[in-house]
Protein backbone atom coordinates (compact mmCIF):
# COMPACT_ATOMS: atom_id res chain seq x y z
CA UNK A 1 0.00 0.00 0.00
CA UNK A 2 1.39 3.37 -0.99
CA UNK A 3 1.55 6.49 1.12
CA UNK A 4 -1.31 8.16 -0.78
CA UNK A 5 -3.60 5.13 -0.32
CA UNK A 6 -2.78 5.01 3.36
CA UNK A 7 -3.54 8.73 3.77
CA UNK A 8 -6.81 8.42 1.84
CA UNK A 9 -7.90 5.59 4.13
CA UNK A 10 -7.05 7.68 7.19
CA UNK A 11 -8.79 10.76 5.82
CA UNK A 12 -11.94 8.99 4.65
CA UNK A 13 -14.62 10.78 6.67
CA UNK A 14 -17.08 7.90 6.28
CA UNK A 15 -14.95 5.49 8.29
CA UNK A 16 -16.31 4.44 11.68
CA UNK A 17 -15.10 6.55 14.58
CA UNK A 18 -15.74 6.24 18.30
CA UNK A 19 -15.02 8.30 21.38
CA UNK A 20 -15.21 6.37 24.67
CA UNK A 21 -15.24 7.12 28.34
CA UNK A 22 -16.39 4.81 31.11
CA UNK A 23 -19.86 6.47 31.08
CA UNK A 24 -20.35 7.47 27.44
CA UNK A 25 -19.71 6.35 23.86
CA UNK A 26 -20.04 8.52 20.78
CA UNK A 27 -20.24 6.60 17.51
CA UNK A 28 -19.92 8.53 14.25
CA UNK A 29 -20.87 7.56 10.71
CA UNK A 30 -23.64 5.21 11.85
CA UNK A 31 -25.91 3.90 9.09
CA UNK A 32 -28.24 1.61 11.11
CA UNK A 33 -28.85 0.32 14.61
CA UNK A 34 -28.70 -3.47 14.32
CA UNK A 35 -29.27 -4.59 17.92
CA UNK A 36 -30.16 -2.72 21.10
CA UNK A 37 -30.37 -3.97 24.69
CA UNK A 38 -29.39 -2.78 28.16
CA UNK A 39 -26.07 -4.61 27.82
CA UNK A 40 -25.08 -4.09 24.17
CA UNK A 41 -25.62 -1.85 21.18
CA UNK A 42 -24.55 -2.98 17.70
CA UNK A 43 -24.55 -0.56 14.78
CA UNK A 44 -23.69 -0.79 11.11
CA UNK A 45 -21.50 1.85 9.56
CA UNK A 46 -22.65 0.71 6.14
CA UNK A 47 -20.17 0.35 3.33
CA UNK A 48 -16.91 2.07 4.11
CA UNK A 49 -15.55 4.46 1.54
CA UNK A 50 -13.59 4.67 -1.63
CA UNK A 51 -10.21 3.99 -0.04
CA UNK A 52 -11.31 0.52 1.06
CA UNK A 53 -12.79 -0.12 -2.36
CA UNK A 54 -9.46 0.74 -4.02
CA UNK A 55 -7.50 -1.43 -1.60
CA UNK A 56 -9.77 -4.47 -1.51
CA UNK A 57 -11.78 -4.22 -4.74
CA UNK A 58 -15.00 -3.95 -2.73
CA UNK A 59 -16.54 -1.81 -0.02
CA UNK A 60 -17.07 -4.03 3.04
CA UNK A 61 -19.66 -3.42 5.75
CA UNK A 62 -18.24 -2.55 9.15
CA UNK A 63 -20.02 -2.96 12.49
CA UNK A 64 -19.35 -1.72 16.01
CA UNK A 65 -20.62 -3.26 19.24
CA UNK A 66 -20.58 -1.37 22.53
CA UNK A 67 -21.05 -3.54 25.63
CA UNK A 68 -21.71 -2.50 29.20
CA UNK A 69 -24.54 -2.12 31.69
CA UNK A 70 -27.58 0.16 31.75
CA UNK A 71 -26.91 1.30 28.17
CA UNK A 72 -29.31 3.87 26.72
CA UNK A 73 -29.25 5.91 23.55
CA UNK A 74 -29.15 9.53 24.65
CA UNK A 75 -28.99 11.18 21.24
CA UNK A 76 -29.27 10.32 17.56
CA UNK A 77 -28.27 13.04 15.12
CA UNK A 78 -27.18 12.77 11.45
CA UNK A 79 -25.17 9.57 11.70
CA UNK A 80 -23.95 10.22 15.25
CA UNK A 81 -25.10 8.15 18.21
CA UNK A 82 -24.51 9.05 21.86
CA UNK A 83 -24.80 6.09 24.24
CA UNK A 84 -24.87 6.51 28.01
CA UNK A 85 -24.35 3.90 30.73
CA UNK A 86 -21.40 1.98 32.15
CA UNK A 87 -19.23 1.26 29.09
CA UNK A 88 -17.06 -1.84 29.34
CA UNK A 89 -15.88 -2.58 25.79
CA UNK A 90 -16.06 -1.48 22.15
CA UNK A 91 -15.42 -3.82 19.22
CA UNK A 92 -15.18 -3.20 15.48
CA UNK A 93 -15.87 -6.17 13.26
CA UNK A 94 -16.54 -7.11 9.67
CA UNK A 95 -18.36 -10.25 8.53
CA UNK A 96 -16.17 -12.77 6.70
CA UNK A 97 -16.15 -12.65 2.93
CA UNK A 98 -18.89 -14.96 1.66
CA UNK A 99 -17.34 -15.53 -1.79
Amino acid sequence: MGFFDEMMQTMDLRCPRIILTDEMAVLENVANIIMLSETSVTVSHGLIGAAARRLTGKAPSVYTTITGTNLVIREICEGRLLIGGKIQRAEFFQPPDTH
